[in-house]
């Protein structure tokens, strides 16, 4: 019975996850601003925000709790993602910086650092506060890029 009970509650909270991926649609078709801004570190958040949660949501095309984080190619990608962000959040050369905003989206899969950092440390936040900790997350882009770095995965 009480493996039902569990199964039942993750059901919920991914079904609540799939609004909040619907919230995150909305935002997104609604072209939000800081995705467009001229502001370097504006666009590095929000990459990190807008990208991290889709690539959360869409890994693997598997529930966020069935997900093994903790394998040992995503603790590569996650140092590399790492390494790599804390370098864009320090760059202030204008032709980096449009070299950084690009790699941070584009590429293969798991080098395309902001969505990295961003995914695995919502999947962090998921692991250790829930829902709670991705609605937390949800509420405010600004200086998400920063707190990305603090990824335990």
């Amino acid at each position: 019975m009480q493996g039902n009970q569990q199964e039942q509650e993750n059901r919920q909270v991914y079904q609540e996850l799939e609004i909040g991926a619907c919230a995150y649609l909305i935002l997104k078709s609604g072209g939000d601003a800081a995705l467009e801004s001229t502001d370097y570190l504006t666009r590095l958040d929000a990459y990190t925000f807008h990208e991290g949660f889709a690539h959360l949501l869409s890994y693997q095309a598997t529930e966020i709790d069935c997900v093994d984080w903790h394998t040992p190619q995503l603790t590569e990608v996650a140092a590399a993602s790492r390494a790599k962000l804390r370098l864009a959040l320090t760059e202030t050369d204008p032709d980096r910086q449009k070299q950084f905003l690009e790699e941070a989206v584009c590429g293969s899969y798991y080098e395309k650092f902001a969505c990295m950092c961003g995914m695995l440390y919502l999947a962090d936040r998921w692991e250790t506060q829930g829902i709670d900790g991705l609605q937390s997350a949800f509420a405010d882009y600004h200086g998400f890029a920063q707190r990305a770095l603090s990824i335990r995965i």
